[in-house]
């Protein structure tokens, strides 16, 4: 194999037996001398390694005592491989007894030790919990009882925790079912301390219905899976918070009213603040520095923007038994509206009826007035083209009374000079239309 990278061996080897008796592994301490490789005892069942490699460095190669070599993307279906930015993860069954060597960049300064079994530890929480409670949760994995640092981890390992109801008749959440609450991280942001350092921290909002619940953290990848699951009780909310609006017509403000159990929570060590948004970009605070009565009073600033307004709150407290929370309050809104236009009073609404029917009684002038001209226009337009007409057969009367005369002579003319004379018996005077007849 040209140009192939042999570095020093993986920095955690995790070798997890279902059934060993007497399972003998060389001393990992001593892997170095050894160059890059290490011994499988014939009795181990399956081996699970953790190699860490330079960041953003090519998957490992693992050489097998008969000479094979297996790669992240070329190995037997019985072997379960994960290869990250970081490292790889190979869970290995009935592994071949004898001299195993890898070929990785590991990374400098990286030590190894032997892991015979892993465990997922979970940070107990607190009982009771409450409603809206944010709390901050740590879990970690321990190899044979001690912290299991290895930097890294963190890109190799998916952690969600979830809730399931205990599905209890007689409480808020019988129907509430399963619900996943979030991640935890050793990235160093948020609530986790530090990256790498092996504890892996979350932060939930309890916001869900009250009742008893199983809550379950699981930590997994391709190659292996741990859970961890116990029972918890989330009591409702020690405060709670009603937005109170003021009477109709009325020139008060908003308020809250705000109910605190003294059985539960200290009153002298509850603090309340709310934030306040509305049109425009307005903002406003609002605290309550001390609750010195089971039922307290918060009255809004008075607003004058018309809109919409938003109330976000937190509370933190203590309880009874002295333990301190911080609790999300219910999210709250109201509108201040524009008042409507006055009305106009009754003597202008009886004007107004008056100027309506005086612009109904002259429309209605109006209407029969174009009536009657349109009317009389066609009247007068049917008489012209009536007497056109008559004045036009009374002159085509003549004109052919006329004609008649002029051809009457003309016969006359002829017959006097050609032949005998005609007699007014002979010639035809009838017109045309008195033949009809």
């Amino acid at each position: 194999m040209n140009k192939t990278i042999f570095g020093l061996l993986a920095s955690f080897l995790f070798f997890l037996p279902v059934t060993v008796s007497q399972a003998k592994i060389v001393n990992f301490n001593t892997a170095e001398e050894l160059e890059n490789r290490f011994r499988i005892d014939h009795m181990v069942s399956h081996v699970t390694l953790f190699i860490q490699r330079e960041y953003g460095s090519p998957p490992s190669i693992i050489i097998l005592p008969d000479g094979r070599k297996w790669y992240s993307t070329r190995h037997p279906e019985n072997v379960k491989w994960m290869d990250g930015i970081t490292g790889d993860i190979v869970y290995i069954p009935e592994p071949m007894a004898g001299p195993w060597q890898l070929i990785s960049r590991i990374a400098p300064g990286s030590k190894l030790e032997k892991i015979s079994d892993i465990q997922i530890e979970v940070q107990p929480l607190p009982q009771p919990l409450y409603q809206g409670e944010t709390i901050k949760v740590t879990a970690n994995l321990k190899g044979d009882g001690k912290l299991l640092q290895i930097p890294g981890l963190e890109l190799l390992m998916d952690w969600r925790a979830t809730v399931t109801s205990a599905q209890k008749a007689d409480q808020e959440n019988f129907a509430a079912g399963f619900k996943r609450l979030g991640d935890y991280h050793d990235n160093g942001k948020l609530l986790d301390e530090a990256p790498g350092d092996g504890i892996f921290t979350s932060n939930f909002d309890l916001d869900l219905p009250w009742g008893d619940y199983v809550f379950s953290v699981k930590a997994s990848n391709e190659v292996f899976s741990r859970e961890y699951s116990f029972p918890i009780r989330l009591k409702p909310s020690p405060i709670e918070v009603k937005l109170v609006a003021p009477p109709e017509n009325s020139v008060l403000p908003y308020r809250l009213n705000i109910s605190a159990n003294s059985n539960n929570i200290k009153l002298d060590e509850t603090h309340i603040e709310y934030n306040l948004h509305g049109p425009n970009g307005y903002k406003n605070k609002l605290i309550l520095d001390h609750i010195f009565n089971d039922e307290e009073r918060l009255e809004l600033p008075k607003v004058t923007k018309y809109g919409s307004y938003t109330l976000s709150g937190k509370a933190v407290t203590t309880t009874k038994d002295g333990r301190e929370i911080m609790i999300s309050l219910p999210t709250s809104s109201f509108s201040l509206l524009e008042p409507p236009e006055k009305g106009p009073s009754e003597a202008e609404v009886a004007l107004v009826k008056l100027q309506e029917a005086k612009q109904k009684e002259e429309s209605a002038k109006s209407r029969i007035i174009m009536t009657a001209v349109v009317v009389n226009l066609i009247i007068i337009i049917a008489c012209v083209v009536g007497f056109i007409y008559w004045r036009k057969r009374k002159i085509m009367k003549v004109a052919m009374r006329a004609a008649e005369m002029n051809v009457l002579n003309e016969a006359m003319n002829d017959s006097l000079t050609d032949e005998a004379p005609i007699t007014l018996d002979e010639i035809d005077l009838t017109l045309p239309e008195e033949k009809l007849n």
